[in-house]
């Protein structure tokens, strides 16, 4: 039996000085009656992880399972009042910078997702969710009359399959509005759907040294250029184009390259566009499959971890939980990927839900979920038995 809980052994992963730093740059410790930043870290991971209902959850989950909680470094043991305090006045910013300094830390751990053609590209996808929302409870997250609700706008990074920037916003803004201010690095690939088809957006793209391969819109039209040879599989046509009206060729200057493809999942046709003249076809079409990892994490994340449903109903309180969940989930891909055994990521949340406070030690029950941990019989080797 390991000396320490499996709750515990997971935030050992944490290092101390990166968090230590933060709070010290963020001044986040003030004015925190005994229950400091850590404490309230330590509580809303263990909200997500035990997939916790309420505040009053928290509390009562860190209660029972923490019996030796000042062996974390928990100075208090959180309180509904502590948390929801927290929660409005905590700088949602120090937990943003947390998830960045953590997601570099455990960088090698998440493993490299690029294509074999492309090794040392950096390749994004581009895409946002909606999160739906009361709004007689978020009253200040209007999207629609009579409905609430915030954006979350994600570039994912196929190294690891987590964000490397994450923007939250009003409901209405558009994507392609949003995607103005993405920062995306020179010499790098952005995949994207149908709602960043905007001139003005791929020029943008374009004049910062952004190669992008976005799916078309259906009423596009287009002066081929050049028609080149259709290679590759699925690949139907390869060419040359530019936009057909005048206003939209004056919006993007250069040409571009449009690709149909035979999308294999549905087996219809889609309408590819890049800024990439010299990729072969089917790299290019390989790419927006791989655009598919973006939908794999919103489900994810609402569906395994807490951002459809808020335990505060501040923004402030929203921005905290979203991020808290963003650190849970790199917590739970660097343990799936440091593990021998092929998780799932939905059976490994599951199991660390069912095992979180129990005393075994972590990644040899992570490579060996199945091994049998004690023997059956007594210690006399006589079979027990409930019928005796």
């Amino acid at each position: 039996m390991a000396k320490f809980t499996i709750f515990e052994q997971i935030t050992a992963l944490i290092p101390n000085s990166i968090f230590d730093n933060l709070s010290v740059k963020f001044k986040i410790n003030r004015f925190t009656k005994g229950f400091n930043a850590w404490d309230h870290f330590l509580s809303m991971l263990c909200g997500q992880l035990c997939n916790s209902q309420s505040l009053r959850d928290i509390c009562f989950s860190m209660s029972l399972g923490l019996h030796n909680y000042k062996a974390l470094g928990i100075s208090k043991l959180p309180t509904k009042s502590n948390l929801s305090y927290r929660n409005s006045h905590c700088d949602p910013a120090f937990f943003e910078q947390l998830y960045h300094r953590l997601r570099d830390y455990f960088g090698q751990h998440l493993g490299i997702q690029n294509l074999p053609k492309l090794k040392g590209t950096k390749i994004y996808a581009l895409d946002s969710t909606l999160i739906s929302l009361c709004l007689q409870l978020f009253d200040w997250a209007k999207y629609r009359q009579g409905k609430g609700g915030v954006k979350m706008h994600v570039l994912l990074d196929f190294d690891g399959y987590m964000p490397s920037y994450v923007y939250m916003s009003d409901g209405k803004v558009a994507d392609n509005i949003a995607a103005k201010t993405v920062p995306i690095p020179s010499g790098s690939v952005v995949v994207a759907d149908r709602g960043y088809m905007d001139f003005k957006l791929l020029h943008q793209w374009n004049q910062a040294d952004v190669f992008f391969v976005v799916r078309c819109k259906d009423s596009q039209k287009w002066d081929i250029e050049k028609k080149l040879p259709a290679k590759g599989k699925n690949i139907i046509s390869d060419c040359y184009v530019r936009p057909e009206k005048a206003e939209s060729a004056v919006l993007y200057e250069g040409m571009l390259r449009k690709i149909t493809a035979i999308d294999p999942e549905t087996g219809k046709q889609i309408e590819l566009l890049t800024n990439q003249l010299f990729w072969t076809a089917e790299t290019i079409s390989l790419l927006y499959q791989k655009r598919w990892e973006i939908e794999n994490f919103f489900k994810s994340m609402k569906q395994r971890l807490r951002i459809k449903s808020f335990l505060g109903t501040t923004a402030n309180a929203v921005l905290v939980q979203f991020w808290i969940s963003l650190i849970t989930m790199l917590l739970l891909k660097v343990l799936k990927a440091k593990a021998k055994y092929a998780w799932n990521l939905s059976n490994l949340v599951n199991a660390i839900r069912a095992a979180l406070f129990t005393r075994i030690a972590l990644f040899p029950w992570l490579d060996f979920p199945k091994a049998k941990q004690y023997d059956e019989k007594s210690e006399d080797g006589s079979q027990l038995s409930i019928f005796t």
